[in-house]
């Protein structure tokens, strides 16, 4: 794969090896937001548990999708789904190791966040019902953010979409990043409540872009 660079900064796929490390990267990135807040209220308990959650994140894409991240200095990492893999069942959880997250978040935790993944489910399905790549997380270590660092991390499955004729999708929680993904060929689908935790997403699609003259 080629490639794709700031100045010192290349992307390239998730190794098994960085699972760890980009886990704490993903938890500080989302340690404020809406989702993991209304997982785990408590903010010392959250910065404590939340790599476990991005560990079997990390885990499912490097082995059922596609993980890229940031070197030399990991400071990010993206993490998709393609086409037939965009719903993952208890066996993918435990074929990563993580059968057991459940019960190493705190009481509930796990099922806030289950219940309202399980409503973007039903979003992306009505959203977008054709074969589609979907980007389950972009985070980026909070002291670079708005370097262009995420959108690089971007590139290689949006290319690879577009070579392939594919749409991508994405749900956004914060509205501020509605925009950033708007430069990069996304557009708004639906802004949509969601009714157990009352947060607003931002569900986005993004067209292939014609790679050659028609």
């Amino acid at each position: 794969m080629t490639e794709h660079s700031l100045p010192d900064v290349k992307v390239s796929p998730l190794a098994r090896e960085q699972i760890p490390l980009a886990s704490q990267v993903l938890a500080r990135a989302f340690h404020d937001d809406p989702v993991t807040t209304f997982m785990i209220s408590d903010p010392d308990e959250r910065a404590r548990l939340l790599p476990a959650l991005y560990v079997a994140a990390a885990g499912l894409a490097e082995r059922f999708g596609a993980g890229f991240v940031t070197e030399p200095a990991l400071l990010g990492a993206a993490l998709w789904f393609p086409p037939g893999r965009t719903e993952l069942g208890t066996e993918h959880f435990e074929a990563v190791g993580a059968g057991d997250l459940a019960r190493r978040l705190p009481r509930g935790a796990f099922g806030r966040f289950a219940s309202v993944m399980a409503h973007l489910d039903g979003l992306r399905r009505r959203d977008v019902p054709r074969p589609h790549w979907y980007l389950s997380v972009l985070g980026v270590e909070p002291e670079v953010q708005g370097r262009g660092i995420g959108g690089v991390l971007l590139q290689p499955i949006l290319e690879r979409s577009d070579s392939a004729g594919l749409p991508s999708y994405l749900e956004t929680q914060k509205q501020r990043n509605v925009p950033f993904y708007e430069r990069h060929g996304f557009r708004v689908v639906a802004v949509v409540d969601e009714p157990t935790s009352g947060i607003r997403f931002w569900t986005m699609l993004r067209e292939p872009a014609r790679t050659g003259a028609a």
